[in-house]
């Protein structure tokens, strides 16, 4: 059996949001990785840090959207197992429900967002490595 163009999307966005998480997390720990090496160096890890501001800046883009995708989830799992109008006023309600509402339809930007970030911090972590 086939999977239906909907769960095709969705497994193509859990896997690129994983995707962003994974090079944004590994992009920062290879500038620690630097900033640490470049210390016992007395050079100076400027440039390293602001290349770690944007890794850290793509990984919490990426965790809103895993934030979002979880609020969606347990909202349509909240409609499935109760009386939906109930259920759908009890969690409209929520803070954390029109956080997911805000982040579900900017989710692909969202990602473009972390991946830019990803792309500027390796960037700017190239400049660091040059000039070391």
């Amino acid at each position: 059996m086939s999977d239906t163009p909907e769960q095709r999307f969705e497994q193509w966005l859990q896997t690129a949001t994983r995707y962003f998480v994974l090079i944004n997390a590994g992009g920062a720990v290879a500038v620690l990785s630097f900033i640490g090496a470049s210390l016992t160096c007395s050079l100076s890890p400027n440039i390293a840090v602001i290349s770690l501001f944007f890794f850290v800046a793509g990984l919490v883009i990426a965790g809103i959207v895993i934030l979002g995708q979880l609020t969606f989830s347990y909202r349509v799992y909240l409609m499935d197992d109760a009386n939906p109008h109930g259920a759908d006023i009890s969690i409209n309600s929520k803070p954390v429900t029109r956080f997911g509402n805000w982040v579900e339809p900017r989710t692909g930007s969202f990602l473009a967002d972390s991946f830019f970030l990803f792309v500027l911090g390796a960037s700017i972590g190239l400049l660091a490595l040059i000039s070391w």
